[in-house]
């Protein structure tokens, strides 16, 4: 993309005609070598259920682990819980779990299941997606990711396991989103 030497290379190819047909030639096998790799990271529909496979393989049992612990209700969380956006999040997981026939337990008794944690995790996740649909200013959205992010570090402290999972589900998926961004840049190169 850089200006001067994109009018060197039209010069050199103008400057004769062989000299221009070596640079369409080399162009075309340059295209034709990283279209190649595309692919190849991209892989198949089998190679990326492997990687999901493979990344539930190590994340979900961690996860499962991290749901039958509990963690006290302590004050930092208390706090936590008074910002609007946690709390509309804790009834919206409370609701999402009775909608699935999941008992989470009551807080009131001073402790808090991980599964439950995750699912007040799950609904401030969902109120940042619908944020933008509904028009919420990027002030807004800033002030409850960052609620998100305080209320994930109190979780991975009161629950480790929570947090190695969280750990484990992102370094799984690395080599998914690779594949997924190489599929696209291999798409978007096939079309005319």
């Amino acid at each position: 993309k850089d200006p001067g030497l994109a009018v060197l290379q039209r010069g050199a190819g103008s400057a004769s005609l062989d000299t221009g047909a070596a640079l369409s030639e080399q162009g075309m096998r340059n295209n034709a070598a990283i279209n190649t790799v595309l692919r190849d990271m991209a892989g198949d529909e089998t190679s990326t259920a492997a990687l999901k496979a493979a990344r539930s393989a190590v994340a979900d049992p961690l996860y499962e682990a991290a749901y039958g612990q509990t963690a006290n209700v302590d004050d930092a969380l208390v706090t936590l819980l008074k910002r609007p956006s946690l709390r509309k999040a804790a009834l919206r997981a409370k609701r999402l779990a009775d909608e699935n026939g999941i008992d989470l337990g009551d807080p009131e008794t001073g402790e808090i299941t991980g599964q439950f944690l995750h699912y007040i995790k799950k609904s401030l996740d969902d109120a940042l997606d619908a944020a933008k649909d509904r028009g919420i200013g990027r002030n807004e959205r800033a002030a409850i990711a960052g609620t998100r992010d305080e209320f994930l570090k109190w979780m991975d402290d009161a629950i480790p396991e929570y947090g190695q999972a969280r750990k484990a589900f992102a370094e799984g998926s690395v080599p998914i989103n690779q594949a997924e961004v190489a599929q696209y840049l291999s798409s978007a190169s096939d079309m005319p």
